[in-house]
């Protein structure tokens, strides 16, 4: 095993004298900015993600996903894990090997009415899986559930069937097990896990007061909240995006305009799942009872957009959508900062209040990753947002 290059933090996983006909040979760089995640070429040429992680420290993480992907329970249609393509194992570690799916649930501008519904229905019959065999997640974020979207991928913006997507949760580092069969309402935890821009109320903050800490609360709400809050975020981008850059292809009617105008039902679910109070929030069965039924009551012309796109729209609440006329485009400069302001802003709630300095790090040194803070090893720049 080689090291890449000197600024790199992973290896090659072959020997230089040996053939490089199997297995994974070439790294490529960053996949992600985590220390642990690589992307690589198989010997077929397919781009692949490699995991490493800690046999004994790690132990949990490898054990549920390799049972999510035992030959059973792969075979079954609901299981929207990610496909483990092999384990390498060592003493020490196990680089777990993954196809590499390079978008997340956000980052992917629906085509159609019905392809909301696909995404999130395929997100919550994960979830009901997972849950159906003892597993809690504690980790969903956008960057956690992937859609596997390629640049090589012909017509980017056409509906999610044409193009065969597909959902998968990725990072089980947070997740814990229990019995299957077991009462999900006795499924409790504590403390602070996931990701903080989407953890239920429930879930106390790392600063929090040692007792709130140590107070219990049920789990399986925790991740019905977390995708509520997935799909809620994704809804708020696409309207900053379009609302400042214009419809995509410059389309009179978007999706979310239909969806927003004829489908107010599916709001309301995400913002039922996002209850405060995590008993009144619904299972994952039922939220995907819900969602089912709301795709399947819709009329055809609003569940699947024509070939040239949804006819224009007036009245829809949201704006026409239309490309904006070369007088009132705004530069690449000032287009970002609207949409870093207006994301910011409607993901708080309040007008600037996310507006603060924040400390960025890029050019990362030897070794380092995004989560060290020390000034040694790479360059950090100071960001503030403009007011």
């Amino acid at each position: 095993m080689t090291r890449t290059w000197n600024w790199e933090s992973f290896v090659h996983l072959y020997d230089e004298g040996t053939s490089q006909d199997c297995g994974i040979h070439q790294t490529t760089g960053w996949l992600t900015q985590c220390a642990n995640l690589k992307m690589a070429h198989d010997s077929q040429d397919r781009v692949c993600a490699i995991k490493a992680l800690h046999n004994s420290r790690s132990r949990t993480e490898i054990d549920i996903i390799s049972f999510l992907n035992s030959p059973k329970l792969r075979a079954c249609a609901d299981n929207h894990t990610i496909l483990i393509l092999d384990k390498i194992i060592t003493d020490d570690w196990t680089f777990i090997v993954m196809p590499y799916w390079p978008r997340s649930v956000q980052t992917c501008i629906p085509w159609e009415v019905e392809d909301y519904f696909s995404r999130l229905i395929q997100a919550l019959e994960g979830l009901c899986f997972m849950h159906r065999h003892g597993i809690v997640h504690r980790d969903i974020s956008v960057g956690n559930m992937l859609l596997n979207v390629h640049s090589s991928v012909p017509g980017v913006y056409s509906s999610f069937a044409a193009r065969n997507l597909a959902l998968a949760f990725i990072d089980f580092g947070c997740a814990v097990r229990f019995p299957v069969g077991s009462d999900p309402g006795a499924w409790r935890g504590t403390g602070h896990w996931g990701t903080v821009d989407h953890a239920a109320p429930e879930v106390p903050r790392r600063d929090s007061a040692p007792a709130a800490q140590q107070t219990p609360y049920r789990l399986p709400p925790v991740d019905v909240y977390a995708i509520g809050s997935v799909f809620a975020r994704a809804l708020a981008w696409e309207h900053v995006f379009c609302t400042t850059f214009g419809n995509p292809e410059g389309r009179a009617t978007a999706a979310r305009q239909v969806l927003a105008a004829r489908v107010p039902g599916f709001r309301a679910l995400l913002q039922r799942m996002q209850e405060r109070d995590p008993a009144r929030r619904p299972t994952a069965g039922a939220a995907l009872g819900e969602a089912r039924a709301l795709r399947d009551a819709l009329p055809r012309a609003v569940r699947f957009a024509p070939a040239g796109g949804y006819p224009e729209m007036r009245g829809d609440g949201e704006g026409q959508g239309r490309p904006r006329a070369p007088s009132d485009s705004p530069s690449t400069f000032n287009g970002a900062v609207t949409l870093v302001r207006g994301t910011l802003e409607a993901l708080s709630g309040e007008p600037g209040a996310l507006f603060v300095p924040v400390r960025v790090p890029y050019n990362f040194g030897p070794a380092q990753s995004a989560t060290d803070e020390s000034d040694s090893g790479g360059d950090w720049g100071e960001l503030t947002y403009l007011q």
